[in-house]
């Protein structure tokens, strides 16, 4: 059985889409793992990474191929729907190309579809049929990576409810530092039994990032280095090539090339620090 894994943030701009392609590029990459990313983002930053190169992500949409595609055909049936939404081989990473790295697209028409679906009385409905396309997704791959919007909302609880392991980037800052707690309040209430790891991200060399990083590493919760080490975090930075992403022609590119130096390393040793949390 595949492990999910939700990439989770009340909060906006904090690095959940960098952490949720970085995981899902480097579980296939470094241990040749069937991957799928499930964009619950109606931004659709993932979803533009993923399918930018030669018409993709447009194309999608006009066939209806995202997540709200599938939430309305899976009325007849989720199993049928979710072959019907699935984007394979989405790109090949170098050496990798036996290995399928695939997405469940959204698109801003979720926002409409989830407000309908609100005022129409069919919330719990909404979520079981989420729920339901996370686990059947879980019977055909080894990684389901969830890049969840910010905010609350209904398919960030649904995907937080079936979780193996919800992650959390936060920023070392004052605001971030105060909203932790009420997160993970959040989450013990909507994910009891669900286990919450928090991932330092974008951070900044000065004292005072450093200050924000100690209170963040007192509070408990942070996400081990693998193999211990000084400080009890990972720290995930924004790189050029990430950011150029949506230029280039990704095709057969090496993790290395697809990240650059620095954040390769980092993205590294988030992926393995997340499959020791999971035991695997």
């Amino acid at each position: 059985v595949g492990k999910i894994i939700s990439v989770v943030n009340r909060k906006g701009g904090v690095g959940k889409t960098t952490l949720s392609v970085g995981l899902a590029e480097a579980f296939v990459s470094e241990y040749s793992s069937k991957t799928i990313v499930v964009d619950l983002d109606p931004q659709a930053s993932a979803t533009r990474f993923l399918l930018n190169q030669d018409g993709r992500f447009e194309k999608a949409i006009d066939d209806g191929k995202t997540l709200t595609g599938f939430l309305k055909a899976a009325e007849g049936g989720v199993a049928t729907a979710s072959d019907e939404t699935v984007q394979r081989m989405l790109h090949i990473i170098k050496d990798r190309s036996e290995v399928d790295l695939a997405l469940v697209a959204n698109s801003d028409d979720y926002w409409d579809y989830e407000i309908e679906q609100i005022r129409s009385g069919c919330a719990d409905a909404l979520q079981n049929r989420i729920a339901a396309l996370l686990k059947l997704l879980a019977d055909r791959y080894d990684y389901i990576i969830v890049d969840c919007p910010p905010g609350q909302s209904l398919a960030s609880e649904a995907s937080a409810k079936v979780s193996d392991l919800v992650l959390c980037p936060i920023t070392p800052e004052r605001m971030a530092v105060w909203g932790k707690e009420l997160l993970e309040t959040y989450l013990k209430r909507v994910a009891p039994l669900v286990k919450v790891r928090f991932v330092v991200s974008r951070k900044q060399s000065s004292r005072l990032a450093d200050k924000f990083v100690d209170e963040i590493q007192k509070s408990g919760g942070l996400l081990p280095t693998p193999g211990g080490g000084s400080r009890d975090f990972v720290t995930l930075s924004q790189s050029k090539q990430f950011q150029d992403r949506l230029e280039i022609d990704r095709i057969n590119l090496s993790l290395q090339s697809l990240w650059g130096g620095k954040a390769v390393k980092e993205i590294k040793a988030a992926a393995k620090a997340v499959k020791e949390e999971l035991g695997v």
